[in-house]
């Protein structure tokens, strides 16, 4: 100052650029609130604490700004619809001059007229094992802003918090049957609850198991299968008493070394949850029964004819029971196909059987029912075979007979009578020309009974029973 009376004075003043606001202090008013869908406007407000020249305001959806805006206190609006579906987020006013811009300062806003209605049905899956987790969700909720989760014993929430999508595990404690519930909240109160019975993942019942079930006796190597069991990570398995498991335990195939004992091959499946429901098959350490018997049913008296039984797994010898006058004159009797030798006697309805045996035990009998032996030809046994029949006659036998041969070629034949111990009687050969040729038969002297004459030649081989009277 110089222009003055007294002595030239100085003074100094420090302007500072870019003067930062000093911001808002916390919004008033009332933020969250449950209120009649009828209210309409709400003011909020902030206190200046500085070097603020103006207030900028965000509001949620739902909300209009009907005056305030730049200033310190704000108006807004919300229409009727707008409070019924919710409104939620955040209200918010940034300080400013003309230098900066000051930090934000926010108030959480829910406003609901209603509390949310139940959610949904519960996605995820109904079954769980120890050690296991899985996703559970609802499809949002209007009007909710939170989700209440609940779990049964065993199970815990691993993630998700309040949300609609939570991730569930499973503990060593959840060993039965639960629900896992849900319900939606908001300011106005919570829904009513939704629920999910969740069980323990035991594996399914196995199929049907596929392996041989009869015939055991003894038998090593005897494999068991049954297909791959939903659920289950390995497969337990028992067998009879005196028998072993060879390999594949644990597995869905295993197979078997028996003793001489029956019972049952059992399979389940196994997780962490526990054993699943069992698959039983009975076994038999003896043969099975033969499935058919073949063989002709209509035969002619004195007739040889062949009788065959299925095979019988396990089966070391056949049993057979011919009809009352027949002979089984196979060697040996136990043969799966035998020769059985008619009687003489015209009968209708007989019954060949037959059973399969080993050295544990023997199997139900099959029967051929029905076999008719009928008088064929003046009841001469009678054969067309090849080009060669044989006949004898008559039969019963008093002393003498006749052996009839009818051939297409000359053959070389042999006979041999026995008896039906099989001991020879007689023995000689014949030749026989191309034709019809008559041969006298001598059994005088032999002891009543039956005998058997036996007719080879190279082409064709025949038995023909004898009753010596």
């Amino acid at each position: 100052i110089s222009n003055g009376v007294c002595a030239v004075s100085t003074d100094q003043v420090t302007l500072i650029n870019n003067q930062q606001p000093s911001g808002a202090s916390a919004i008033s008013g009332t933020t969250v609130e449950c209120l009649p869908a009828s209210a309409t406007s709400r003011t909020f407000s902030v206190t200046n604490l500085g070097g603020t020249s103006a207030y900028v305001w965000t509001v949620p959806t739902g909300m209009s700004i009907t005056s305030g805006q730049n200033s310190s206190s704000l108006t807004v609006s919300m229409t009727s619809s707008a409070i019924s579906g919710g409104i939620t987020g955040n209200i918010c006013v940034t300080a400013s001059n003309t230098c900066a811009n000051a930090t934000p300062v926010c108030k959480a806003v829910e406003l609901q007229s209603a509390a949310p209605v139940t959610p949904g049905s519960i996605s995820g899956a109904a079954k769980m094992c120890p050690g296991e987790s899985n996703t559970y969700s609802v499809a949002t909720v209007s009007r909710a802003t939170s989700y209440n989760w609940n779990m049964p014993t065993g199970l815990s929430q691993a993630s998700g918090g309040t949300s609609n999508v939570i991730s569930v595990s499973a503990g060593a404690g959840f060993t039965s049957i639960g629900n896992i519930t849900v319900t939606a909240s908001n300011v106005c109160g919570t829904s009513g609850m939704r629920s999910k019975s969740i069980g323990q993942k035991l594996p399914l019942a196995p199929a049907p198991i596929s392996g041989t079930a009869t015939g055991l006796c003894s038998a090593s190597s005897v494999a068991y299968t049954v297909a791959s069991v939903t659920h289950a990570n390995s497969y337990s398995w028992t067998i009879p008493a005196g028998a072993t498991i060879a390999a594949g335990a644990g597995t869905n195939s295993i197979t078997v070394n028996f003793g001489i004992t029956a019972g049952a091959v059992t399979v389940r499946g196994v997780n962490s949850c526990g054993n699943g429901s069992q698959r039983s098959l009975s076994v038999s350490v003896n043969p099975g029964r033969p499935a058919s018997i073949s063989g002709d049913v209509a035969v002619c008296i004195n007739a040889t004819k062949s009788y065959t039984a299925a095979t019988a797994v396990g089966a070391v010898n056949y049993n057979w029971t011919v009809p009352s006058g027949a002979s089984n004159i196979t060697t040996p009797a136990t043969a799966k196909t035998i020769q059985v030798l008619f009687g003489g006697v015209v009968a209708s309805n007989q019954i060949i059987t037959v059973n399969a045996s080993n050295t544990c035990g023997t199997s139900p009998s099959r029967s051929l029912t029905g076999i008719s032996i009928q008088s064929c030809s003046g009841s001469r046994d009678q054969m067309l075979e090849q080009g060669f029949s044989a006949s004898v006659w008559p039969n019963p036998m008093p002393g003498t007979g006749m052996l009839q041969i009818i051939s297409d070629t000359d053959e070389r034949i042999n006979l041999r009578l026995t008896d039906v111990s099989g001991r020879l009687v007689s023995e000689r050969s014949l030749e026989v020309l191309a034709g019809t040729s008559s041969h006298e038969i001598s059994v005088a002297g032999y002891p009543q009974g039956i005998y058997l004459l036996q007719i080879q030649s190279a082409a064709f081989s025949k038995t023909i029973r004898v009753i010596v009277e």
